[in-house]
């Protein structure tokens, strides 16, 4: 008679808790102008009992927890970046200890399916740095000196295994030449270089804007060498028009596409700047673009040079044209 023996393994895989998996660990982050990304992991991280649940993003438990320091102006955005689907909710504490006391939750707010937390006063004047896609609101300010704590955790998943991602905290304030966002004011300068007599920046150092059709926009975004600050939002790339337009990427407008000459259903938009003529470069000149000045006032020209003027009577059933040069 034979016997069998049957040895049963189970293998029970555990990740060692991540070093933030609770408040006491959790992983400074200092706000500085632009983001600069601190990467962190929820592999192994496990459920925080104590502070309030976050209330969005189906938590489920898995958190991982950093902590900044308030800059002063109190006006910060935090956001994070991962190919995962992430919640985030900030509090504030005294210390590590609690009590905990929670602000904000979002969910979806940055580009994809990424958590952003905007605490800007409502303001977001000369923000430069948040990524591409953030749609976050922007909420009172924080109180600067607070400790806030940050909570990251995956949607839905209590257990989760490797999931990387990235977090920043931007200081409004800080400004400056790092990429960040300045305060709520700001200071306009005139050009203090003026052209060739005349008063024309036509000519040598003027480059083309690419324009030699009626009605279109230029063939390609141009680059403005700094940033511009223009009806709450900072740009450093526009299409000019062949009518006396240049407009901004939010105004869905496209390089190569149709710039019609009666712009009246748009003059009040906050994604474009005009003087609405109906110019046609098909009669010659030129349209150029030229950077005068020296950092920090510089100034970004758009000149139509000796461009053909169309002047349009309506004057129904009949539509009179004459010209004029610009």
């Amino acid at each position: 008679m034979r016997y069998w023996v049957v040895l049963l393994f189970v293998l029970n895989i555990y990740y060692a808790q991540p070093p933030n998996d609770n408040p006491c660990g959790a992983i400074l982050l200092t706000p500085s102008a632009g983001c600069t990304y601190t990467s962190g992991n929820l592999n192994g991280a496990t459920a925080t009992v104590g502070p309030p649940l976050p209330g969005c993003a189906s938590y489920q438990g898995g958190d991982v927890w950093y902590v900044f320091p308030v800059p002063l102006g109190g006006r910060v955005v935090i956001q994070v970046n991962s190919s995962f689907d992430l919640g985030m909710a900030i509090y504030s504490a005294p210390n590590c200890g609690g009590p905990f006391t929670l602000i904000e939750c979002n969910d979806d707010s940055g580009p994809g399916l990424n958590p952003a937390i905007c605490r800007t006063g409502g303001n977001s004047t000369g923000c430069i740095g948040i990524d591409p896609g953030t749609t976050c609101t922007h909420n009172a300010a924080l109180t600067p000196g607070t400790n806030i704590y940050v909570r990251i955790w995956q949607y839905g998943n209590g257990s989760p295994g490797n999931t990387p991602f990235q977090i920043c905290v931007i200081d409004f304030q800080a400004g400056g030449g790092g990429g960040g966002c300045v305060a709520a004011s700001y200071t306009a300068y005139s050009c203090p270089c003026p052209g060739p007599a005349g008063g024309s920046w036509c000519g040598a150092g003027c480059t083309s804007a690419g324009i030699f059709m009626d009605d279109v926009y230029s063939p390609s975004w141009i680059n403005i060498p700094f940033n511009f600050y223009f009806a709450g939002s900072t740009y450093n790339q526009l299409l000019i028009g062949s009518n006396g337009i240049i407009v901004f990427p939010p105004s869905g407008h496209t390089p190569g596409g149709h710039d019609a000459w009666l712009w009246s259903g748009y003059s009040s938009d906050l994604y474009s700047i005009q003087f609405q003529q109906d110019i046609d470069p098909g009669l010659g000149g030129t349209i150029c673009n030229r950077t005068i000045g020296a950092a920090p006032n510089r100034c970004f020209v758009v000149q139509y040079c000796n461009r053909t003027l169309l002047l349009r009577l309506l004057q129904p059933p009949n539509l009179h044209r004459g010209a004029s040069h610009l």
